[in-house]
């Protein structure tokens, strides 16, 4: 494979993602949408798979979408990045989402999960998976791997498959394992984590994301059986 089927191969693969606020960059709001405009006209360009970006910005990845007739996809995030909201947060997020993605990329509650309060995290991914099949869209579980034991990432993907198997079998095949938010103290893609999720799950697939910065490293994370790789360089990934 050359370096141009190379790169076709991997973009497609891509969710090109900018989640930074004006606070974390230290800039103006103004700025900082300028900053998003281009992101989303190159991601555009560059035929990624897919944009993402925090709400408030759909409108304007939407409209630049319309504008090159793009086939790229759009999505946000919701509970982002704690997995803490509360359920009317959590609601009036995804309500806001509706109309401009094709996906969205939920933090499940991993603390939930970790001290045993399987009440709300299972009933986070049941409002979330019936909010996402009703509104026909795909959703990607943010487990937020680094937060967990080798064990706990094994039996968080089962009980996820379990639940959305159970009561959302027809939405199997647009939910994913998505294993982090970019946010968790410098810890993203593992290749052994990409090895023990694909092995725990059976139907759903697999999002890498959180580090990803490097061509090599998005081509290995695709053969294992990535179905998608989240970063914010996909342009540079692809020079």
């Amino acid at each position: 494979m050359n370096q141009y089927e190379s790169q076709g191969r991997v973009k497609k693969f891509i969710d090109n993602t900018f989640l930074k606020t004006s606070l974390e960059l230290d800039i103006s709001e103004e700025d900082l949408k300028e900053k998003i405009q281009v992101f989303i006209k190159e991601s555009v360009q560059m035929d990624f798979k897919c944009v993402v970006v925090r709400s408030e910005y759909l409108n304007l990845a939407f409209n630049i979408k319309s504008k090159f007739k793009s086939s790229i996809k759009i999505a946000t995030v919701v509970n982002f990045p704690l997995g803490t909201d509360s359920f009317d947060s959590i609601i009036k997020q995804l309500n806001k989402s509706k109309d401009f993605t094709d996906e969205i990329d939920i933090v499940v509650d991993y603390n939930a999960f970790k001290y045993g309060d399987l009440k709300r995290f299972d009933s986070v991914i049941e409002l979330c998976t019936s909010f996402c099949l009703e509104n026909d869209k795909i959703v990607k579980w943010i487990i937020e791997s680094g937060a967990l034991s080798k064990n706990e990432i094994k039996s968080i993907c089962q009980r996820i498959e379990a639940i959305i198997s159970s009561q959302f079998s027809n939405h199997l095949s647009k939910s994913y394992i998505k294993t982090s938010t970019g946010y968790y103290s410098g810890y993203g893609a593992k290749l052994d984590d990409i090895k023990l999720i694909k092995n725990s799950i059976e139907k759903m697939k697999i999002k890498a994301s959180g580090g990803i910065k490097s061509k090599d490293f998005a081509e290995k994370l695709v053969k294992l059986g990535c179905d998608r790789i989240g970063t914010s360089s996909g342009k540079d990934i692809l020079k």
